[in-house]
Order: C-alpha cells, then structure tokens, then sequence
C-alpha cells in the first residue's frame, strides 16, 4: 500500500509540474534536442528569472538534467532526464529527410557521430564543418577503429557543400552551435524546414533521438576527447606567431599550476576560448596572451570548484554588470582590498565594454585601489556556478540566473562618460555595499 501511495504522489507531482503552458513547451522543445537556458529563453520570451523558476521546478521532480558540453566545457545545456517520462511526453518525429552532424573542423566529432548515427538509424546522415579542417584527425580515426565505425567521409567538408534545404541540423561543438545560432554558415543552407529549426538554436547529440537499446555510457572527465580538435578556437581568432607563443607559454604555466587537476588538453581548450571570447573586442592585441591567461586561469578555478576538484572554504563574490567596465570592476576592486585573502572575488559582463571606464580607474586610485589591470571580460556558465553570491547591477534579463543561488540586485546608475565628481558617489556606495557584504558573509576585513 506504500509503494501504491508513493507511487501515485510522484505521478501527481510530475503532472503538477506540467500544469503550466510555459513548463510544458519547455518538455517540447527538449524532446527535440538540448538547450541552452538562454535558448529556452529566447523561444519562450520570459525573464531568466522566471524561467530559472520552471526549471527549479522541473529539476526537483527530475524531468530535467543540466549537463556542460563534454568536450569544450563551457556552456550548460538542459535535456530530458532519462526515463523519467514514460507514457506522459510523445516520442518526437522528426519527419526529416536527413540529419547533418556538424562541428567545426568536420575532422572528429561530426565525423564519429554521423558513424554513430549510420550504425543506429535508417535515416540518411552526413557531416559537415563550418570552417573543415584539411583532414581528418588522427585521433578520430584511431577511435573509429577500435570501436569497429566507418567514418562516412574521406576528408572534411563544409557546411554549405553539403547540406540541403530539408536536412536537419545537428551541432555537436560549442562553436559551431553558436556560430549557426548567430547567423553564420547556417544562413548558407537555404530556406526550409531543416534550416528553419537550426536557426531556432536546435541542439542535441546522438543520444537525444531516442536510438533503440542505448549502449551504458560512463560519465565524461575533462579531457576525453579532447585530443582530437585541440585548437578549434583558433579558426576564429587570428593568432600571431607571437602571441601563439605567448599562449604557450601560458599552457606551460597553468598546466603546472593545475597539475592533478585538469590536463594540459583542458587546459589549452581553456586557454584558446578565452583568446577568441577577448579577441572580438580587444583593442590592444599585444596585451591579449596576458589577459587570456589571467580569464583562463579563473575559469579554471571556477571548473575546479564546480567539480570539487579544489575547494577552499573561501566564499565566492562575482559582481555583474554590462559592460564590465564600471560598477562590477570598482565592486571587485572594493572586495578585494577589503577582504584580501579571506574571500575570492570575480567580474564579469553581459556586453563586455573594449576598455575599464578610465574615469573610474581615476577615483579607484583616489583611494589606494589600483583596477587599471583589470578588463573587461564575459560571464561563463562555469564562473557563474561557482559562485556563492552573485551581485549584479543593471544587466537585468541578460544576467545569469540559476537556482541554489543567492542573487543580489545593486540598483546604481551607470557612471559611463561621467566626470569624477559624478561618479564619486557612486564608488562610495558601492564601498559600502560591499563591506555590508563581507559583513554579512563573516569574512574579515582589513583594519
């Protein structure tokens, strides 16, 4: 009698939880493949705080799992929990003519998963790259072997020569979905059913189509797989002889500072991200390998966090505003002047700016507090989800919002072309928000 009681107050709980319109498209969209939250977003026009409240509540009854990309590792995306929906969600139909696997270089992954795909399905398959390599790597060819696949193509070819109208798009690296989502080689493959849904920022991975009798798979570690396409970010920044050299070096650094915890493939991934995602914006190139270092090594520490690689005990503070080039950097400067070594303190932008607001570089040194170092930079899911307490200030839906987290909106005005004596007033009272924080966080501060 239990085991009936039990049963049936899950099954009122899971369709509790589908009582809602959004919830419900939510299950929709996933049946067709992994999302990002801001995907989700997007489809569903809400608030990230609201749809931060969906998916809390989809989480707690396990309809949903998040998941970071397995190879590159630096974005989070939802998908339906296994089994968790039998006889409630329909099995999705595609109804398309054929499924394109697509990444970057079109020499790893796409290749092995439209093998995977031949071997699993009767619907045709191919692959493509957005920017294909000159061959296949190695490394892919290696595990097609042992595992008994044969690679579909005989060497990388581009997205535009291969697909068509009706194919559907399957994206299976981090870049390539973004560079699709955003407007670029996708927009070469016509108008159509197929393209209609990868502009749509539809995501999944073999796994996601529901294939027969699914093989056990053990979880991912860091740097499976990642010997295959080491420098895929490199297609997208233009790196100088130079300033290769100088990530090299930087590869060397980190990797003996992170030794026992991540592997130098990790961290060259990390490192050429964070090249490419300062790249676009940098004003100073001859500075970029420094400033890739120094976001590399926070994401990193952030991943370690996330995965209780290393923990210290130390609370978490990352200050959010847009362009990270104000508040959010005279936030972090306050933060660590005052708790020095106690806490761990990070920035971060929606839009990040070109430079720091050099006005309010100028009021910072009026108080002893140097922030002309610092720059602006992105948020990332992994430095967000290390966090203990996000501050943000003024970025509104565009910051992050994920559950389990104590979030504080900072209502300031931005002080972008103020004078200094405009902007006087608002580091005074971000001085002193931020010590009512580390009071409040028990973390000492500096007499």
């Amino acid at each position: 009698m239990n085991v009936e009681e039990t049963s049936l107050a899950g099954r009122v709980a899971r369709y509790a939880a589908l009582a809602d319109p959004v919830r419900l498209r939510i299950m929709d969209l996933l049946t067709l493949g992994d999302a990002a939250p801001v995907e989700l977003q997007t489809e569903l026009g809400i608030s990230s705080s609201l749809l931060a409240h969906h998916l809390n509540l989809l989480e707690r009854e396990a309809m949903l799992i998040r998941t970071r990309s397995e190879a590159d590792r630096r974005r989070t995306y939802l998908r339906l929990a296994p089994a968790a929906f039998d006889g409630l969600i329909p099995t999705p139909t595609l109804g398309v003519r054929r499924v394109v696997f697509v990444c970057t270089g079109n020499s790893a992954r796409s290749q092995l998963a439209a093998a995977l795909w031949h071997d699993a399905s009767d619907v045709p398959v191919a692959s493509a790259g957005t920017h294909p390599s000159d061959a296949i790597e190695p490394g892919a060819l290696a595990a097609a072997e042992r595992h008994g696949l044969t690679l579909r193509a005989s060497r990388p070819r581009a997205l535009p020569d291969v697909a068509e109208a009706d194919d559907f798009l399957v994206t299976v690296c981090d870049t390539a979905h973004e560079e699709l989502a955003g407007g670029g080689p996708a927009a070469l493959v016509g108008p159509g059913p197929g393209a209609r849904r990868d502009r749509c920022r539809v995501r999944c991975r073999v796994r996601g189509h529901r294939l027969p009798n699914p093989k056990p798979r053990t979880p991912a570690n860091h740097d499976e797989g990642m010997t295959t396409m080491p420098h895929e970010h490199e297609r997208h920044a233009s790196i100088t002889i130079d300033q290769e050299a100088a990530l090299a070096t930087s590869a060397e650094r980190l990797t003996r500072e992170f030794a026992g915890t991540f592997g130098r493939e990790t961290i060259d991934r990390s490192l050429h991200a964070s090249y490419a995602d300062l790249a676009a914006r940098a004003t100073v190139p001859n500075y970029l390998p420094l400033l890739t270092e120094k976001f590399a090594r926070q994401r990193l520490r952030a991943l370690a966090k996330v995965d209780g690689l290393q923990v210290d005990g130390k609370p978490t503070v990352l200050f959010l505003c847009v362009h990270n080039a104000g508040r959010s950097q005279m936030a972090l400067g306050f933060f660590q002047h005052h708790a020095g070594e106690h806490a761990v303190g990070w920035s971060g932008g929606s839009e990040p700016g070109e430079r720091i607001n050099p006005v309010a570089v100028e009021v910072m040194a009026e108080r002893g507090i140097d922030i002309a170092g610092e720059y602006p930079k992105p948020w990332t899911d992994e430095v967000v989800r290390a966090a203990d307490v996000v501050i943000t200030m003024g970025c509104g839906d565009a910051c992050p919002i994920f559950p389990g987290k104590r979030y504080e909106e900072w209502t300031l005005p931005d002080p972008a072309g103020w004078t200094p004596e405009g902007v006087r007033p608002v580091r005074d009272e971000i001085e002193r928000r931020v010590l009512s924080l580390l009071a409040e966080l028990s973390v000492p501060t500096r007499s």
